[in-house]
Order: C-alpha cells, then sequence, then structure tokens
C-alpha cells in the first residue's frame, strides 16, 4: 500500500535549504506529516531509520528503530518513539543500556516521497549517521 500524504502544503519557516539549493516549479520539499512517514524506513551509508507507526504511547505517532550494518549484519543500535512536531522529526530514542539519542531535527521530504533531507537539531543534537562536521544529509527511501 502506498500513502500519498507525504507532505503537508503550507509556507515552511526557518528549514536551512542546502547550499545552493534551490527547488523549482513544482519540486518543492516539504515538511512530511506522521502518515508520510507512516511505515517507512530510510538509508544513509551504513545506517537504516524504520519508522513504524502506531503501538506507542498517544502522545507519539510510533516507534522507531536505528539499525548499524556491519560485518555484514544488521544490528540494531536505538529504539524508541517518533511523531513529527511542525517542520522537525522527534525522535525519543535509547540504546537500552544508558545511551540515548534525543531531539527534534528538521526535516524536508522530496516531491517523489523517495528522499529524506534530515538536519542536526536546532540546538546542535546530531544522529549517528551525521558524520562529524555535518550539519545535515539526505536518507533514500529503502524498499522491500
Amino acid at each position: 500500500m502506498l500513502l500519498f500524504d507525504f507532505s503537508i502544503y503550507t509556507n515552511t519557516i526557518a528549514i536551512d535549504h542546502p547550499e545552493g539549493w534551490e527547488p523549482t516549479g513544482d519540486d518543492w520539499w516539504w515538511p512530511p506529516t506522521d502518515l508520510g512517514l507512516a511505515d517507512t524506513s530510510w538509508d544513509c551509508d551504513e545506517w537504516t531509520l524504520e519508522l513504524h507507526y502506531g503501538d506507542c504511547d498517544p502522545d507519539y505517532a510510533g516507534l522507531a528503530n536505528l539499525y548499524e550494518y556491519y560485518n555484514g549484519q544488521k544490528n540494531l543500535q536505538f529504539f524508541g518513539v517518533w511523531r513529527m512536531e511542525d517542520d522537525c522529526l522527534r525522535l525519543d530514542m535509547s540504546a537500552g543500556v544508558g545511551n540515548s539519542l534525543s531531539g527534534s531535527f528538521p526535516v524536508l521530504i522530496s516531491p517523489s516521497g523517495e528522499y529524506l533531507y534530515f538536519q542536526r537539531s536546532r540546538i546542535g543534537e546530531g544522529m549517528p549517521f551525521l558524520r562529524n562536521g555535518e550539519d545535515s544529509t539526505t536518507l533514500s527511501l529503502r524498499y522491500g
């Protein structure tokens, strides 16, 4: 089943677009909605972010898992919950042994729904797939 509720249609403010990047015509990237991200998986280098819809506290949209691939194995590194807050993806995740990832990360989704532009939080929090010195990256929709 393919959902077409990839984005909200309104003006967005406070999102930092990649340098030199400016959409043309109908190529605008917008913040996604909870339903637009429901039951999707996103790849970035050796990382996969899975966003499952439902089965969580009513304050959140669903469950989140962050996997790292190494030595040919898919290893769960962090798990928790997610929701969209305006133009930010709110993630509250734990490694289960004291390590945690928590923040509201500005995101934009491509018109095709196949790419998610992901930024460091406005207070500087990052994710493991944001390498040192990187403030943003693009994740690709994973099929299958």
